[in-house]
């Protein structure tokens, strides 16, 4: 884990196996799924379909992420920047 103090963003290095990758990937559609519920019934407020956008833009970069570097069956090891899935590599 590094910390980078021009930005305050922590960047860390992650190892998980491969039966937590598809509870994961998982977990990572259901969160897509609520906030594209959320944008639809709070389409007339425009903070809620902002919001609601982030989220699913966030949840859906991380899900690909991870299905395309799990391809193989293994584990995974993942680069994160403030949440943000930024690499992703079969162990």
């Amino acid at each position: 884990m590094t910390f980078d103090y021009s930005t305050g963003v922590t960047v860390e290095d992650i190892r998980i196996d491969s039966c937590k990758v598809k509870t994961l990937i998982s977990k990572y559609g259901v969160v897509k799924d609520a906030a594209g519920l959320a944008g639809l019934l709070g389409a007339r407020f425009w903070p809620v379909g902002v919001t609601a956008g982030v989220v699913f833009g966030w949840a859906w970069n991380n899900q690909s992420q991870l299905i395309g570097c799990s391809r193989s069956g293994k584990g995974v090891r993942l680069r994160q920047w403030a949440g943000i899935i930024a690499g992703c590599y079969s162990q």
